[in-house]
């Protein structure tokens, strides 16, 4: 879970209305950010640049965490048994998921059947 989701929840539950949230985000940033109407929302060009640079933070907090794990050794790991070498999708799969988390550490072990 990401801090701004419990924001949004936040801002939503005390205001009880998605509008009245987004509206209390303007005031307390002094700028509008979304045009609203009843049938369409649309970022407004401050809106489009506070996105880009929340973005960027978001990334970074995420960033600093995982440097954080890292650093004391705590990123996530598998640990693969490896039953026969000539097993040709293995690779891809690990290939795969290491693209989809690239702060995995994936551990190959070969192994005979009865390990």
């Amino acid at each position: 879970m990401e801090l701004r989701q419990l924001r949004y929840f936040v801002a939503v539950s005390e205001e009880l209305n998605f509008g009245r949230a987004a509206a209390r985000l303007e005031r307390e940033l002094g700028v509008r950010l979304l045009e609203r109407t009843t049938h369409y929302v649309a970022l407004t060009p401050a809106g489009a640049a506070f996105l880009v640079e929340a973005r960027q933070i978001l990334a970074h907090v995420e960033r600093a965490a995982q440097v954080a794990r890292t650093a004391q050794g705590t990123s996530p790991a598998l640990r693969v048994g490896i039953i026969d070498a000539s097993y040709d999708s293995m690779p891809q799969i690990l290939h795969e998921a290491q693209a989809l988390y690239p702060d995995l550490v994936i551990h190959q072990v070969e192994a005979g059947v009865p390990e």
